[in-house]
């Protein structure tokens, strides 16, 4: 009941004046995040500093301006700014064709290192600039050069969405398979940024390793495919023998993500060609009365009105009776602790119980993008350690069963929620034992 603490929260600063209906922040949208940005609208790698001539004129394509100034000082070249970027860093930066090609005349160092041990040609590529990266491949810049994350050319240019980019470096040799350090390869950039350009599928068909799993989260290309929604790449995948079932760092498989995603055609797709869902933990006949339970309540949330929401609501908190049966000590302090949330939340939803839009706001607080049907996963954990303190010190009936409950759902973080009290045969949750108790050790 996350969506319940959160909503309420907002639902009371809107109350207290702090937010009006029309203030009320919206929800954004979910989704995985991109490994890289979008090409050629990338932020500088770091503020401008030192100004020196030649380096303007680099900036600026000065081709002439270079020439003079090489000829009045023919090692100019070589000069740096505080990031160690020489003239040529500049112009690959900027696609400066016209100034580059007069550098490396002049003998500019094509393979020259700067901070973070940028190549010229790591920066055009970045860039997803194609013409100063092909004069640079001409000069015999390192196509497999590594800079400090140990990322070549060619996994810059599968993120800038250009693809005759990444088939110039692939016709100079670059390594298709090169890993950086944390084993993401120019696949797994281009299937994590989720545009249309056709750069993994290229990457594919140019036999690039399939089953590559990115050391951070442990995707593949193929969950990439799932949550971006690229039906091209999941085939192609598929036909590539792609592990249907690899998990990533959560155990997520490919199937449960488009589960998550709603992505009922992939989800088809995906078990006709014998991919499964995560092994899930063995429940009780206890464990499982707490997750039925859970989910009877977040469909009504999703898809009820805010009469059955509201009811759903007054109905949730523990009465007095059952507080008694939990609390062999302090249920007195318990029971009026819950009675003020409660009387709270009450008045949240009065107020919010004013108009269709007041009403249809509130919902949207409470359900922080909930959807009817939405596929959901729940597992079941220990009570919290505050509880298990409680019962150590016989606050806490040790007969009464206590879980805390995983909740993973789309576009959100898992969030662990509880603790739930087994009363009888309903499950109530007493999530501020700490707060009614705060010496419990």
């Amino acid at each position: 009941m996350r969506w319940y603490w959160a909503g309420w929260i907002l639902s009371m600063a809107l109350v207290q004046g702090a937010l009006t209906a029309a203030e009320l922040p919206p929800r954004p949208a979910a989704g995985v995040p991109a490994r890289v940005a979008k090409p050629n609208a990338r932020a500088p790698l770091l503020p401008q500093i030192t100004v020196l001539p030649i380096i303007e004129a680099a900036k600026t394509n000065g081709a002439a301006e270079i020439k003079a100034m090489l000829a009045e000082k023919p090692d100019a070249w070589q000069e740096k700014d505080e990031r160690n970027w020489t003239p040529l860093h500049h112009a690959a930066d900027v696609n400066a064709c016209a100034a580059a090609a007069v550098l490396l005349q002049a003998g500019a160092d094509v393979n020259a290192r700067a901070m973070m041990d940028a190549t010229p040609l790591h920066l055009a590529t970045w860039r997803g600039w194609m013409e100063v990266s092909e004069l640079l491949l001409d000069r015999k810049a390192e196509v497999n050069a590594r800079d400090h994350l140990k990322a070549t050319p060619l996994m810059n240019a599968a993120g800038s969405g250009v693809k005759p980019l990444v088939e110039l470096l692939l016709k100079h040799g670059a390594d298709i398979n090169a890993l950086n350090k944390n084993s993401v390869s120019a696949l797994l950039v281009a299937t994590s940024t989720g545009e249309p350009h056709g750069i993994a599928e290229l990457l594919v068909q140019s036999g690039a390793a399939v089953n590559v799993q990115d050391r951070r989260d442990g995707c593949t290309p193929l969950h990439d495919a799932v949550t971006r929604s690229n039906r091209v790449l999941l085939e192609l995948l598929i036909e590539k023998k792609a592990d249907l079932n690899a998990q990533t760092l959560d155990g997520e498989t490919a199937l449960s993500l488009a589960m998550f995603e709603a992505n009922h055609g992939f989800a088809e797709r995906l078990r006709q060609c014998g991919a499964r869902m995560p092994a899930e933990n063995p429940m009780t006949v206890i464990e499982k009365s707490l997750v039925d339970q859970y989910r009877q309540m977040h469909q009504v949330l999703a898809g009820g009105t805010f009469q059955e929401v509201r009811q759903m609501q007054t109905n949730a908190w523990p009465t007095r009776p059952e507080i008694e049966k939990i609390f062999l000590r302090g249920a007195g302090a318990a029971y009026e602790f819950s009675e003020k949330i409660r009387r709270n939340e009450l008045f949240a939803m009065g107020m919010a119980n004013k108009s269709d839009e007041d009403r249809q706001n509130f919902l949207n607080l409470l359900r922080q993008g909930a959807r009817p049907g939405e596929y959901i996963r729940l597992e079941p954990l220990p009570a919290s350690s505050t509880v298990l303190a409680a019962k150590d010190q016989q606050y806490i009936a040790p007969e009464i069963p206590v879980h805390c409950l995983l909740v993973k759902r789309r576009g959100t973080e898992p969030i662990v929620l509880g603790d739930f009290f087994l009363v009888g045969q309903r499950w109530v949750m007493i999530p501020f034992t700490a707060r009614i108790f705060p010496d419990l050790k």
